[in-house]
């Protein structure tokens, strides 16, 4: 149950990382754009 529960955490984390990485580049683009 233990590594059930760090595996689905780990996943979330990985996937909220990808996102956010996504964001982050994406703000920074759109920013370097406008200027």
């Amino acid at each position: 149950m233990a590594f059930e529960t760090v595996f689905v955490f780990q996943n979330l984390l990985e996937s909220f990382i990808i996102i956010a990485g996504g964001l982050v580049r994406g703000y920074a683009g759109f920013g370097s754009g406008l200027e």
